[in-house]
């Protein structure tokens, strides 16, 4: 298992859905390029369909659904840990690309820390 599929464990992503694979790829294409953080629709969802031999707007649904559900089952402190103050775990969620940007820029931070 590669760090970005243990920080998606670890917010409570779970690998039975497709979302889990659309979003490991994707956060793995934004630590190799930051560029697909500011164009998510037109470049990350287009990639990962390709992948993935699926369509952009199976790759957003099926990203949406499972942060969505990892939202509902993780708890106050590890949201915290990913996304600091930014998101209020009682009122919502991130969306795909703050999720994506969040985890992208927590394993790049992990990994300076590590060196």
């Amino acid at each position: 298992m590669n760090a970005i599929e243990e920080a998606l464990l670890d917010f409570g992503v779970r690998p039975k859905l497709l979302g889990f694979k659309f979003l490991s790829q994707g956060i793995g294409l934004a630590l190799e390029d930051e560029s697909y953080l500011y164009n998510t629709t037109t470049k990350l969802y287009r990639k990962v369909a390709r992948m993935s031999e699926t369509t952009p707007s199976r790759v957003e649904r099926g990203m949406r659904h499972a942060i969505e559900a990892a939202f509902l089952h993780s708890d106050k402190e590890t949201v915290k840990k990913y996304f600091g103050d930014t998101i209020d775990p009682l009122k919502g969620k991130a969306t795909n690309s703050e999720f994506v940007a969040a985890m992208a820029l927590n394993l790049k931070e992990d990994e300076i820390a590590c060196q």
